[in-house]
């Protein structure tokens, strides 16, 4: 059936169009005698019912132009617009439609082609005549949808009074469209822009009747601003939150979470708000919005009393071009309060210190607050310049008073105690007032502070020898404010001023009487210390270590330390040597002792176990010194150096050495490390190692023949001859006669020898020869005596071995060695007795000694030889004898 139909409006519309075609080719000139406009009008709404638009637009035309006032023109005009609207040509249909409206105003069919006039002009472009074709549209089947666009367009167009007049008709009328929960929220909206107060209840009402409408979020959002901006900053800040939880999106929308933060701030949910703030910064905001949430920020920050953060916070507005004195001094007070007045803020302080200080210039609290800053920031000079401004501009006011007490304890710190002790003084004067006897009030931590700053002003006066002005501010301070406690301050500044004067009776009175008194602990402790002190001076040295034994638990841990170093020293005084090393050592040990005394503690101990030969407990001791990193380590490197040397820890006394000799300037202590060291490197037989530092070593002590001496002969043995015998010539020339000069002499001949000088080499080995040690004078004339056998001088060769055989070393080794070269030039001399002689002596040398126990068999074996032959020889010459008579 839907085939056979297609079929029949297609076969109705090729006749039709092919009527059409005859139709509209026919000559024009003939129309008004051959056409009827029954026809013409009659085949255009046929083409437009089979939806040939533009044919039966032409028709149309066609029967206007011929008939423009006949009886269906209204139809002609009311479809030609039809058909131009639905070929597209907007344009055209809308003049068509304007036309029909301008002859048929009151044709049944007008409401509807002022709605369709509206839709194309809208279409069009043409907004504002679109408007008026909707408004036109009269009470009717085209009404609703007419205002409805009316609505969209005024508001399109921002013509909020006449779109929410729209809205109302619409909705008015509307009555089940599915439009209406849409216009509500427009009316809303509409009333949102207007400014008109109904636009809070439009909003709830959309959110109460829809719960699911799809501009819910929006609704929410636009009413949450409102509630904001009315003040009513609960509902806002409740409206924000269900936002945020039912659409996620919105916690990503920086003017959301700007908003809802600054409802918290006023509802003083401050945390909450500097949390929210933070949120949105982190978000794209215009400029203006941003540095209006930067300032939200830091304030609620700073009224959550979170000053770290309110630090961050106000540290942006602080680097702000023309931030304000309440951001400066809100920065000030939360670095104070968080602890952030460091050399981080150093440069941010200075920069903006000038306008910060005209900022706090009438406000004490403010203005010490800034010197504190300025002083914890490592701003010392220019802190100090603050805090005496502020005493002199405040002093009889908490702040200005504290400010003199921080002058007075930075002059302490710098070592300026008659300075300190007059600001002191002066700090204490302000406080007071002009009545002593009736001070100022003041908080009971200023008062304290007050009382340390008199102990600490008469302490000082003390140290600078002013006993009568330390005892003077004592005495001066209110009597109310200390009462007993001054007391047993002045008797124990009395103790020491007696001290001072040498009286000891004085002094002991006075301690005495610290102790009797109401006294704090601390000055007891001390009193009992100085007593004990007094008595070591008075007493014999077991008295005196008893005393301290009995003193020592009563003393607080401070003063026990100082005890046990005490009783050390009394005990080392009393020949006690376990004793002085225990006291000692829990003085060392003591990690409250300061650092560079316990060093000391530790390199006492390392002398006294070296001088003791005790290597252990003196590496020890210096290695518990190294571990507390001196500043100075010179002597204790070379002390360290020394014990490992002698104890034969040679690796181990190399890296001290090397760590001695680098920071020692000492030229006699450097040289004894460097001499060390090399020592050590030549017990390991590194040669090469040690030459560097011996002649570093010499060239601190140019007159160090046996240094000299070491390094020649350590040039020997890393293949350097020329450069050995250069050294040993310098020896020679440096200690005419001398021991050294001897050895060098015996190396130098040598070393000529070697390399084939005789002559030289002979002249060393005289100088040599007169050495009185067997091992250096018998050995020279020795060598001599061979090198006279080279040279062929074989005579007094043998004169000189005989000499040697026969003198004090004849049995050392070199006496032995001459008495064999006399024995083979004897044999080579034929001089068979005399060597004989000489092996028999040889065969009864050697006791004890291997290598003399070898030659005794050789010589006995030689001598053996030699008696057989001469015995032969003997009978040779007895039968001779025999023979001579029977020849004759």
């Amino acid at each position: 059936m839907i085939w056979e139909t297609r079929t029949k409006n297609r076969i109705c519309a090729a006749v039709t169009a092919a009527a059409l075609s005859v139709f509209l080719l026919a000559p024009a000139s003939g129309a008004p005698s051959k056409e009827k406009p029954e026809q013409i009008l009659l085949f255009g709404l046929q083409a437009f019912r089979d939806r040939l638009y533009e044919p039966a637009a032409d028709l149309l035309r066609r029967y206007l132009s011929l008939w423009p006032v006949g009886k269906e023109a209204a139809t002609a005009r009311y479809f030609l617009g039809m058909s131009l609207s639905r070929s597209g040509m907007r344009k055209d249909a809308a003049a068509a439609f304007q036309e029909f409206l301008r002859n048929h105003g009151k044709d049944s069919r007008a409401d509807k082609v002022r709605f369709l006039l509206g839709e194309a002009l809208e279409k069009l472009g043409r907004q504002q005549e679109a408007a008026e074709a909707y408004a036109a549209v009269a009470p009717g089947p085209y009404r609703i949808e007419a205002i409805y666009r009316l609505a969209a367009l005024r508001m399109a167009l921002e013509k909020w009074k006449e779109a929410e007049a729209a809205l109302l008709a619409f909705l008015k009328g509307a009555g089940a469209d599915a439009r209406v929960p849409g216009a509500l929220y427009e009316w809303a909206f509409v009333l949102d822009r207007m400014g008109n107060a109904k636009a809070e209840t439009a909003y709830r009402d959309v959110l109460e009747r829809y719960p699911k409408h799809p501009r819910r979020r929006l609704a929410r959002r636009r009413l949450g601003f409102l509630l904001l901006k009315k003040g009513l900053y609960a509902e806002a800040e409740e409206t924000f939150t269900k936002l945020i939880a039912a659409h996620p999106g919105e916690g990503r929308s920086g003017r959301v979470l700007i908003a809802r933060a600054e409802g918290r701030y006023a509802l003083k949910k401050f945390p909450l708000a500097a949390m929210d703030f933070e949120k949105g910064l982190a978000l794209e905001l215009p400029p203006a919005e941003r540095k209006n949430a930067e300032e939200g920020r830091a304030a609620a920050w700073w009224e959550a009393k979170r000053y770290p953060e309110a630090v961050s916070a106000y540290r942006v507005l602080f680097d702000r071009k023309g931030a304000g004195a309440e951001v400066r001094i809100r920065f000030l007070y939360s670095l104070a309060r968080a602890g952030g007045c460091t050399e981080k803020e150093r440069e941010r302080l200075r920069g903006g210190l000038q306008k910060i200080r005209e900022d706090v210039k009438a406000s004490a609290p403010n203005g010490f607050l800034l010197a504190e800053c300025l002083r914890q920031a490592g701003m010392t000079p220019v802190a100090v310049q603050e805090f005496q401004g502020l005493a002199d501009r405040f002093p009889g006011e908490n702040e200005g008073i504290l400010a003199a007490l921080r002058v007075a304890e930075n002059h302490e710190r710098a070592g300026k105690r008659k300075e300190a002790a007059d600001w002191y003084e002066r700090a204490i004067r302000a406080a007071m007032g002009k009545d002593r006897k009736n001070p100022l009030p003041h908080p009971p931590e200023m008062l304290k502070d007050l009382r340390q700053a008199a102990l600490r002003a008469a302490f000082l006066r003390f140290e600078l020898g002013d006993c009568g002005g330390a005892l003077r501010v004592l005495r001066d301070f209110p009597h109310k404010t200390m009462p007993e406690g001054a007391r047993a301050e002045v008797a124990a500044l009395r103790g020491e001023c007696a001290l001072r004067k040498g009286d000891i009776k004085q002094a002991q009175l006075y301690f005495g009487q610290v102790l009797t008194g109401r006294r704090r602990s601390a000055l007891a402790a001390h009193a009992r210390f100085q007593l004990a002190v007094l008595a070591e001076g008075k007493s014999a040295k077991k008295d005196a270590v008893r005393n301290w034994e009995e003193t020592l638990p009563l003393l607080p841990a401070a003063l026990q330390r100082e005890g046990w170093l005490r009783l050390g020293r009394l005990h080392k005084k009393t020949g006690d040597l376990a004793n002085a090393r225990k006291w000692l050592l829990k003085f060392a040990q003591d990690k409250g002792v300061d650092l560079e005394r316990r060093r000391k503690t530790w390199l006492l101990l390392a002398r006294d176990a070296a001088a003791l030969n005790r290597w252990d407990e003196a590496e020890e001791a210096l290695s518990n010194w190294d571990a507390l990193k001196p500043l100075v380590r010179a002597e204790g490197l070379h002390l360290w150096t020394l014990v490992r040397f002698r104890a034969g820890k040679c690796e181990a006394a190399i890296e001290t050495a090397a760590r001695g000799h680098s920071e020692q300037t000492e030229d006699a202590v450097r040289r004894e490390l460097l001499q060390m060291h090399a020592s050590c490197l030549l017990r390991l037989k590194r040669f090469a190692q040690a030459l560097p530092l011996l002649r570093e070593a010499i060239r601190l002590s140019p007159d160090d023949a046996d240094l000299r001496l070491v390094l020649a002969e350590t040039l020997e043995l890393t293949g350097k001859k020329k450069a050995a015998e250069l050294v040993y010539e310098g020896i020679l020339a440096l200690v005419p006669g001398g021991g050294d000069q001897y050895r060098a002499a015996l190396r130098l001949a040598a070393l000529r020898r070697d390399r084939g000088d005789l002559s030289a080499a002979l002249d060393a080995y005289q100088v040599a020869a007169q050495s009185k040690r067997p091992d250096v004078g018998a050995a020279a004339r020795y060598e001599t005596g061979r090198l006279m056998e080279r040279q062929k001088k074989r005579a007094e060769a043998l004169a000189l071995y005989e000499k040697l055989a026969a003198g004090p070393v004849g049995a050392s080794r070199w006496g032995r060695a001459a008495r064999w070269r006399a024995a083979a030039l004897y044999e080579k001399n034929g001089e068979w007795e005399k060597a004989l002689a000489h092996y028999l002596v040889l065969a009864r040398m050697g006791q004890g000694a291997k290598e003399a126990s070898v030659e005794t068999a050789q010589a006995a074996a030689r001598a053996q030889e030699l008696q057989s032959y001469l015995e032969s020889v003997r009978r040779r010459v007895e039968r001779i004898k025999k023979l001579e008579p029977a020849l004759r």
